[in-house]
């Protein structure tokens, strides 16, 4: 599995790919800056679960912007 990827909201910098993904506590850490995933493999696992059946039933389309108008 590749992972979970983001960037930033302008989408100017590279994908960066998080394996095993990020895991924040909202609650307690709304910016995001503390990692959980290490002390939650459960909720990790059920992430790569969800992640893998999603990516399982994706069928990737044919680009709009490559296609030839005829």
């Amino acid at each position: 599995m590749a992972g979970v990827r983001s960037r930033s909201g302008y989408g100017t910098d590279a994908v960066v790919v998080h394996d095993p993904p990020l895991l924040f506590h909202l609650g307690e850490d709304p910016g995001e800056r503390w990692d959980r995933a290490g002390e939650q493999p459960e909720v990790v696992k059920k992430i790569r679960e969800a992640v893998a059946k999603k990516t399982a039933a994706v069928t990737v389309g044919v680009s709009q912007l490559e296609a030839t108008v005829r």
